[in-house]
């Protein structure tokens, strides 16, 4: 019996002696955990929250890892300045901490993070560990600068007075003489006096009518349709063509003479391609062709 009750008191004592060591073990394996910080931190949470932020923007710039003493150096959020961090701890529990900044003594967020970097990157306390951050790569400083300074202009045709109406006039002349389509000429050409309501597809389709109407398509043709008498008078007021400001309202989104070709092919073809709806809705710029330059 008592060799029995000798054998019992010996596994017991050697089951405490494993669980003792085992505590010990994974202590000095893991000495910061995230219980470690958060426990740390209960009266200011927020502070927990500012250290994530900081070790996340890699702020922390050096580590030693002594025994149970960590400090390190942790970069100010908005200046370039660090503050000394010292964190004393026991086991898996925060003892003291103390930092350069103005609230070190009350729990900063760069105890925080220094706290954290440990949580994530320490396994051991029983050996030494330095770490510091990787420098940045030197850049050039970039200063502003304004556009005129980076590429000087060495045109003379400004001009310090008001533009006069005779100036507008000589750049419409010299546009004119180009012989083709510009934008420039077209917003300095003068306004072509309207003697019909223009019908443009847009305005149609914006219209009270076309959302009340039951037949849409219909109402859309119906709408754009023009008389023979409409037909004489948009043909005297956009007399020019490229160069009259009606002349690109009035058939915008309409089967001209230009596209009138392309619609018939794709009826023969019964093939509709995207680039006849592109040409069809003004998507490609027809104003080179020789028979837009006609009027057509």
């Amino acid at each position: 019996m008592a060799s029995v009750t000798s054998d019992v008191h010996f596994r017991v004592q050697s089951l405490n002696r494993v669980h003792s060591l085992t505590t010990m073990a994974t202590a000095a394996q893991e000495p910061v955990t995230f219980y470690t910080v958060t426990a740390y931190f209960t009266d200011i949470p927020k502070s927990v929250q500012k250290g994530l932020n900081s070790y996340n923007s890699n702020r922390v710039v050096s580590v030693l890892m002594s025994g149970g003493s960590l400090t390190g150096k942790v970069q100010a959020s908005m200046k370039k300045k660090s503050y000394d961090v010292e964190v004393h701890v026991e086991g898996q529990e925060v003892k003291a901490s103390t930092c350069s900044c103005a609230i070190g003594r009350a729990k900063c967020h760069h105890v925080a993070a220094l706290l954290i970097w440990a949580e994530n990157n320490l396994t051991r306390t029983d050996v030494e560990c330095v770490w510091k951050r990787a420098p940045a790569p030197k850049t050039d400083e970039v200063t502003a600068k304004r556009v005129s300074v980076i590429a000087p202009s060495t045109s003379q045709a400004g001009i310090k007075r008001p533009v006069t109406q005779e100036d507008r006039e000589w750049t419409l002349n010299s546009l004119a003489q180009l012989g083709r389509f510009t934008g420039l000429g077209w917003i300095l050409a003068p306004e072509t006096p309207q003697t019909v309501p223009i019908k443009t597809f847009d305005g149609v389709v914006t219209s009270s009518g076309y959302g009340n109407a039951e037949d849409k398509a219909l109402y859309v043709l119906s709408s754009l349709a023009v008389s023979p008498q409409e037909k004489e008078a948009i043909e005297r007021a956009t007399v020019g063509q490229t160069k009259n400001a009606l002349w690109m309202a009035y058939r915008h989104k309409r089967i001209t003479a230009s596209n009138f070709g392309l619609v018939l092919a794709a009826l023969k073809r019964n093939s509709y391609p995207p680039s006849l709806f592109k040409t069809l809705l003004g998507q490609y710029n027809l104003k080179q062709g020789s028979h837009v330059s006609g009027g057509h």
